[in-house]
């Protein structure tokens, strides 16, 4: 049973939840109101998608609310109980594609789309396939085989049946055997204009020039690799000889360089000697300049610290005078807006306001001490008719109304008193605010001359230390500028110094490479001396060489020109052999096929068999569930009975009539009863189908039923939906706009509107 479905942003539902009943659920609306939208709903949360979106009349993304407001993403939850287990599905829908989760219980499940509908097909023993045919109807389509013609109709009813598979396959299997025929005779037209006897003499012929080929290149082999043998060693020699001659030339260039070289250095060595530059005392000196460099560098900082320190501390004074000045002058300032204003004066002022506003508020009270008393007297008097409240005398009524009027007309004046004393307190409480913020601020004035008032001397005593640090700067300065000028002397004293020191290690420089490239030179002299290699020889030796390699080129050239013919005949031999190989394949593969095409023919024939045994079952379950069905449905006793005929391309819906002389005769549902009768029998039909086909799942979900049936049709229809159909069907769900369907027995009603014009989302209420 199908508990409730909830949906969020689905189509035009901004938020709809539905929880149904067992038996028949009804949900009416105009067309565009949203009714399809809700079995489009259950149909995507049990198996991700239904007939439009699995048809690809729409798309994911469609069914995402876009009016009155354009959403993210849609949500559909249902809830379902299946053999005492309630199952919870919700999917998701967003741009980015969806998402699912099952629970059983509350337990989770499964997570991933593909898996959750498996798991849905697992526990409902149905598929979305079987669902939408036998238990989903979609809109108007109650009748809608009938409407078919014989062919069509055989098509609709075998694939409801799940009989169109066989068709299906017996289709497959002679298209099948219909390309294997012709594919068997192309290939035996092929063998046909084939010599292979005369194909396979050649390959032979061939074969036996190969052998003999092959033992002729062997013999020029093995001379080949003689001659390669000396050829090799002619050459390693002669390569041993050229790298000789190469060491002794390398040598020789190596000894020119060095002798080069040396004659440079020599050059150097005696410009340098020509400067007469005292080697001696270089070191000393530099280290005496480098002394009194780094004595100079020392007092330059320690007199730059001192400038910086002397700087620092004016500075810190200069601004500390600046501020002191600023607060004087703030302080002659709030001097001059105080004139005459003194703490004293106001202070009295506000004493005389708070004695004023007490006396008002002393009056105050007891103008209304006084109103409470005559109110009192007043209230007695109005109590009492025989004596004075007050004095205890007897009082007559004319005397006790005057004292009544007399106490009133006090009331009033003291109450118009009360006003007086009111607003005048109020005005000096105003006045006494403006006192207190006037003292306020001449006090804090004040409080800032008094803090203000020692600031003179202060600036004097600066003004005095500011003047004594001015020549200590000063006199810094100059001392730093004139030990400046004495270290840039030092400084160039001592680069001159260094200058000579590099030039005397220059010059050392120069000697030791000179003795290391007389010594280099000598050694490579006694290397020249080893070489032997002469001239003649090295003619002998590329004479030698020469000879072995036109040898061993000769016999490669006949190898190859061997090879290539051996290639050639190979190729015609491989040609041939595989003509041969290719034609006992091809027969071998016409022995094949023509196996299968014999089984293939046995297959059809029982595909034929189980198709025909099948069709006899099921409608006989069928026509057994419908004469069980028409009895409780069909109200009336004219039509006995009802049944589904299969013919070779058709099947016939009937019902059995019977005439005066008890004659019973079967006329076809279409053509002969009327609207009513046909939405009966055609309920009839889908409800044997259901409980056939999905036996464990008794779900009816009807779109628009009432589609092409008049007024009669349509209440005799409501009687069988509210009265024997929910005997039969565990659940059914009905969509229409047809108002009197509202009248079904025992069915929970749901009312769904929206307005169109302003596209606004469904609204639903419940019956």
């Amino acid at each position: 049973m199908i508990d409730s479905i909830e949906v969020t942003n689905w189509k035009t539902h901004k938020s709809t939840k539905l929880e149904f009943q067992k038996g028949v659920n009804v949900l009416v609306g105009v067309m565009g109101s949203g009714k399809s939208s809700i079995l489009d709903a259950i149909s995507f949360a049990l198996f991700g998608t239904f007939p439009i979106l699995n048809s690809k009349r729409t798309s994911l993304s469609n069914l995402i609310t876009s009016r009155p407001t354009i959403e993210k993403e849609s949500e559909v939850s249902l809830s379902f109980t299946v053999d005492g287990e309630t199952y919870g599905v919700t999917r998701r829908i967003s741009q980015q594609g969806s998402t699912a989760k099952v629970t059983k219980n509350g337990a989770y499940l499964q997570a991933q789309p593909t898996k959750v509908t498996e798991e849905i097909a697992n526990v409902l023993k149905i598929d979305y396939d079987t669902f939408s045919r036998v238990i989903y109807a979609e809109q108007n389509e109650l009748d809608y085989f009938l409407n078919l013609n014989k062919g069509e109709r055989k098509r609709v009813v075998d694939h409801m049946l799940g009989l169109d598979t066989f068709a299906t396959a017996e289709e497959n299997a002679t298209s099948l055997i219909n390309r294997l025929k012709d594919t068997i005779g192309s290939e035996e037209e092929m063998l046909a204009r084939i010599d292979i006897k005369e194909l396979r003499e050649q390959t032979t012929s061939l074969k036996s020039q190969l052998h003999s080929l092959e033992s002729e290149q062997k013999k020029m082999k093995e001379a080949y690799l003689q001659s390669r043998s000396a050829f090799d060693e002619s050459k390693q020699k002669l390569e041993s000889a050229r790298k000789e001659i190469e060491k002794r030339n390398a040598i020789t260039k190596k000894i020119t360089e060095l002798d080069g070289m040396i004659n440079t250095w020599e050059k150097e060595v005696k410009k340098i000697e020509a400067e007469h530059i005292d080697e001696k005392g270089l070191d000393e000196a530099k280290d005496r300049l480098d002394k009194e460099y780094a004595e100079l560098e020392k007092r330059i900082n320690d007199s730059r610290k001192e400038e910086t320190r002397l700087s620092k501390e004016l500075s810190a004074k200069e601004t500390e005078k600046k501020m002191h000045k600023r607060d004087i002058d703030e302080r002659e300032k709030l001097k001059k807006e105080l004139g005459s204003d003194s703490e004293d004066k106001i202070r009295d002022k506000i004493k005389e306001a708070i004695a004023l506003q007490k006396a008002e508020n002393d009056h105050l009270a007891a103008s209304k001490t006084r109103i409470e008393e005559l109110e009192k007297v007043s209230r007695d008097l109005e109590g009492h008719v025989g004596k004075c409240p007050v004095c205890e005398r007897e009082l007559d009524e004319t005397h006790r109304k005057g004292l009544l009027e007399e106490r009133k007309s006090a009331i009033s004046k003291l109450k118009d008193e009360i006003k007086v004393h009111s607003r005048k307190s109020e005005e000096l409480a105003s006045e006494l605010e403006a006192f207190n913020k006037s003292y306020m601020n001449v006090h804090s004035k004040n409080e800032t001359i008094r803090k203000y008032s020692g600031l003179d001397s202060i600036v004097e005593q600066l003004e005095k230390e500011c003047k004594r640090l001015v020549p200590e700067i000063e006199n810094a300065r100059s001392a730093i500028k004139d030990m400046e000028g004495k270290q840039k002397v030092t400084a160039d004293k001592l680069n001159l110094a260094n200058q000579h020191i590099k030039t005397v290690e220059r010059k050392r420089g120069y000697e030791s490479e000179i003795s290391k490239a007389k010594k280099l030179v000598e050694d490579k002299h006694g290397e020249l001396s080893g070489i032997k290699i002469n001239e003649n020889s090295m003619g002998q030796l590329e004479e030698e060489f020469g000879r072995h390699s036109k040898l061993v080129g000769e016999l490669d050239s006949r190898i190859k020109e061997s090879e290539k013919y051996f290639s050639s005949l190979k190729s015609q031999h491989d040609d041939k052999q595989k003509q041969i190989d290719s034609y006992e394949a091809t027969s071998k593969r016409i022995e094949k096929k023509q196996g299968i095409v014999s089984n293939l023919n046995k297959f059809k024939t029982v595909l034929q068999e189980t198709e025909t045994t099948l069709r006899k079952k099921l409608s006989l379950s069928i026509n057994n569930l419908m004469e069980e069905l028409w009895m409780q449905l069909y109200p009336y006793s004219d039509y006995q009975s009802i049944r589904l005929t299969p013919k070779a391309d058709d099947y016939l819906l009937e019902i059995r009539t019977q005439d005066g002389d008890d004659n019973e005769s079967w006329m076809q549902v279409d053509g002969t009863a009327s609207g009513g009768e046909r939405s009966i029998a055609c309920l009839t039909l889908r409800v044997a189908l259901a409980m056939v086909v999905v036996p464990n799942l008794r779900w009816l979900i009807l779109d628009e039923p009432t589609h092409n049936i008049d007024a009669n049709g349509i209440s005799q229809l409501v009687e069988v939906l509210g009265g024997p159909l929910p005997n039969f069907v565990e659940q059914i769900f009905i969509i229409t706009h047809e108002e009197s369907m509202k009248q079904i027995q025992n069915a929970k009603t749901f009312i769904l509107e929206r307005d169109k014009s302003i596209n606004s989302s469904t609204n639903v209420s419940a019956l």
